[in-house]
């Protein structure tokens, strides 16, 4: 649990009240409801401003724990020889989980 803990990170509160407030400025508003989701995020902290704007932080110790995944995943992709195969056709690969299909502005998998 430490691990998952350490790799998830914290938000300081005056960070996040801090960026509710930019986006009150930005939208010319004198005040916002936050609403912190309860999410099992480890790439962002997700929140709901105004019931009208999904923001998500991202922090230096978010963009890590990214770019360690990504760097597994292309390690994952390279070895089984998936990767190779998505270069030289120029299109994605067939496989079930890479197929995606776009539906009322949300991205769905097959």
């Amino acid at each position: 649990m430490a691990i998952r803990e350490f790799l998830r990170g914290t938000v300081d509160w005056s960070r996040l009240e801090a960026v509710a407030l930019a986006v009150a400025e930005r939208n010319d508003r004198d005040s916002v409801r936050v609403e912190f989701l309860d999410a099992d995020n480890w790439l962002s902290t997700p929140m709901v401003v105004d019931d009208e704007w999904f923001v998500k932080i991202v922090t230096p110790q978010n963009s890590t724990v990214h770019a360690l995944f990504t760097a597994g995943r292309n390690l994952g992709a390279f070895t089984s020889g998936t990767e190779a195969s998505s270069i030289t056709s120029g299109r994605p690969s067939s496989s079930p989980s890479t197929n995606l299909r776009r539906r009322s502005g949300c991205v769905l998998s097959d």
